[in-house]
């Protein structure tokens, strides 16, 4: 496809801002032409675009919504955005480096969630409490927390949103948004489909930029409640430090380092079927990658050649996003390959596309980087174990707990382990699929809150109690 050269969307209106001279530049990572242009934004833009979104919210104009005429527009916005589909695909296929089918399948996700806030927003309502004292009453209500800041990744910057802001403008909300300067086109064409939609002018706002020019003025912001940010841990601690300052609330859905556990009693096929998908869809570049693979000892050899048998066969031609992303996962091979402690399948590396082939490596040292970091890159770290506390000792043995797998024809066994492993997500027999009806988000180091599901309206509201008295 043609590059395109973005401005803002600001107030319902494309617009340059202050650092209109100052530009993005963004290569597909496949082939290295340029596919979008971005305005680094600024301060001032930052100010301009959150006090805008502030004064909307105070006017009544959106949050003061019926419900049924907010569910009204989300459907609006699903159909709208499907009508679509091909266009936002195909800049989302360009930006990412993924497949346009991959990318089809991501806009085709996204949209689900915008028809299950439609209706959650009609289902979401609060407690009311009779006699609770003698001829007193009560009941609470929930308002809109305020203007939302949503920071959005690369990896799946579509359907990252889409988890998200049918969620903040169902709960009535106005939101600021800031995509990756890797990835915005989709992020900014919804500005487009959301004004053709009759979402007032001012209740969605998008800021192009780093992170430096744009995010941290805007979780600083004083007119930002709440910030929502996807990303790094590392990143997601710097949000949270800052948004400590003004006391604003957060959400953050973080790093991973999945694993998936394997019985003997398991469906063995089906399974490596799964783990393969499970750490390369998305070249691995998916918080939930399922990275860890835990076998019990009895079925390690048959699981391992079945596994490198299926990556010598697979054909896997997805790129790595960006150049700091292609080395820093180049940089886990070099590791693999240069110790002796280590065995690795795979991993063949094409430095002019930004290209590494699915690696499997095999360590009996499981406190090695490979094994313990997020490497956001088609590696599978193995280990095997020899009894059911083992596997939940090793699974546990992370400082995230992001998502988890459980391979097992007892379903027994998996209810009894899904209770003390420490994940916001699990699969049982099944690889990583997800729904709109569930909340996502992780514990420890993954992550603050859940988005999506009726948690998610939730998650952008202010709970108030009101006590009356019914004289």
């Amino acid at each position: 496809m043609n590059s395109i050269n973005y401005k803002m969307f600001i107030n319902g209106r494309w617009v340059s801002g202050e650092n209109d001279g100052e530009k993005i530049i963004r290569e597909n990572p496949s082939t290295g032409k340029v596919v979008s242009t971005y305005i680094n934004g600024s301060r001032k833009d930052v100010d301009n675009a959150s006090s805008i979104a502030k004064e909307t919210l105070e006017l009544g104009i959106w949050s003061d919504l019926p419900r049924p005429q907010k569910a009204s527009y989300l459907l609006k916005i699903a159909h709208n955005t499907r009508l679509r589909l091909e266009e936002l695909a195909k800049i989302e296929s360009s930006e990412t480096g993924k497949s346009f089918d991959d990318a089809c399948m991501d806009i085709t996700n996204g949209i689900k969630y915008w028809e299950f806030a439609a209706a959650a927003v009609r289902l979401h309502f609060g407690e009311y409490i009779d006699n609770i004292q003698h001829q007193t009453g009560a009941f609470t209500s929930y308002s809109p927390v305020g203007v939302v800041a949503v920071i959005l990744p690369w990896n799946f910057p579509f359907i990252v949103l889409s988890e998200r802001l049918p969620f903040m403008l169902g709960a009535g909300c106005a939101v600021v948004a800031k995509p990756s300067e890797y990835a915005s086109g989709t992020c900014l064409m919804m500005g487009e489909i959301l004004k053709d939609s009759g979402i007032p002018d001012g209740v969605y706002n998008i800021l192009t930029g780093t992170s430096d020019a744009v995010g941290q003025p805007l979780v600083e912001h004083k007119d930002i409640a709440m910030v929502s940010f996807t990303g790094s841990t590392e990143n997601g601690r710097k949000v949270m430090e800052s948004a400590s300052k003004t006391l604003k609330k957060v959400s953050l859905e973080l790093g991973g380092k999945s694993p998936v556990i394997l019985f003997a009693d398991c469906d063995i096929d089906k399974a490596v079927s799964a783990i393969i998908a499970g750490f390369t869809e998305n070249a691995g570049q998916c918080c939930i990658a399922t990275s860890r693979l835990l076998i019990e000892e009895s079925i390690y050899k048959i699981v391992m050649r079945k596994l490198t048998n299926k990556i010598e066969d697979l054909d896997f031609e997805q790129s790595l996003a960006n150049k700091n992303q292609f080395e820093k996962v180049k940089s886990f091979i070099k590791i693999a390959r240069n110790s002796d402690k280590i065995e690795i399948f795979g991993g063949d590396i094409d430095e002019e596309r930004f290209f590494i082939s699915p690696a499997i490596v095999e360590s009996k040292d499981y406190k090695n980087s490979l094994y313990s970091k997020e490497i956001f890159g088609p590696i599978l770290s193995v280990l095997q174990f020899n009894n059911e506390k083992n596997a939940i000792d090793l699974a546990n043995d992370t400082n995230f707990g992001l998502a988890a797998c459980i391979w097992t024809s007892n379903m027994n066994k998996a209810k009894r382990i899904i209770n003390k492993i420490n994940a916001g997500r699990f699969w049982v027999n099944s690889k990583q699929v997800n729904f709109p009806e569930l909340p996502v988000g992780g514990v420890g180091q993954s992550g603050v809150g859940r988005e999506a599901g009726m948690q998610g309206i939730i998650a952008y509201s202010e709970v108030k109690s009101i006590i009356y008295n019914e004289k």
